[in-house]
């Protein structure tokens, strides 16, 4: 995890004011906030946190949107200090990325890319949660998830053709 660690540490270091400003903006009006930025700041909250931020501290459910509570965090002016606080071996930060494997490392629009392009400055924040354990990298995580369906799909696709036309011989190329 050393590398995966320090690169996601460099990244958050090189995080400027400006650059939290830019995301900020984007957090203005919750109801158009681009679902790349908001699952960025789920999963910031969640490594911050250690919980889902659509909870409560006492696991219900919230009544508003948990894109306030994000904002709130985003807001505080201790929360570049809170990002750098995080150790590898806090307890927030282990929790929070089962949190962020579990639910928004599989979405196709949780990329740096997507981030960047909604709210310029922000994939150096998704640099630092993706790179909070080497298993959170929302690439590899998606990439692994893609073979396995492959493979089930292989499979299925290999049973409906024994199913439906009988055992087909291999045809060898250099025959």
């Amino acid at each position: 995890m050393g590398a995966l660690w320090d690169q996601a540490t460099q990244s958050l270091a090189t995080v400027s004011a400006r650059d939290l400003s830019k995301v900020k903006g984007v957090l203005n009006d919750i109801s158009k906030t681009p679902e790349p930025v908001r699952l960025l700041m789920y999963a910031l909250v969640s490594v911050l946190e250690g919980t889902r931020p659509e909870f409560g501290k006492d696991g219900k459910p919230l009544a508003t949107d948990p894109l306030l509570k994000c904002r709130e965090i985003l807001q505080a002016a201790d929360f570049k200090k809170r990002l750098i606080g995080v150790t590898k071996e806090s307890e927030t930060a282990d929790e929070g990325t089962k949190v962020i494997k579990s639910l928004y490392a599989s979405n196709p629009a949780f990329t740096s890319d997507k981030c960047e392009k909604a709210a310029a400055g922000s994939s150096k924040l998704f640099s630092w949660v993706a790179g909070q354990r080497p298993s959170t990298s929302p690439l590899e995580y998606r990439t692994h998830h893609l073979m396995e369906e492959m493979l089930f799909i292989n499979h299925v696709a290999k049973f409906l053709v024994v199913s439906l036309v009988g055992p087909v011989p291999l045809i060898c190329a250099h025959e």
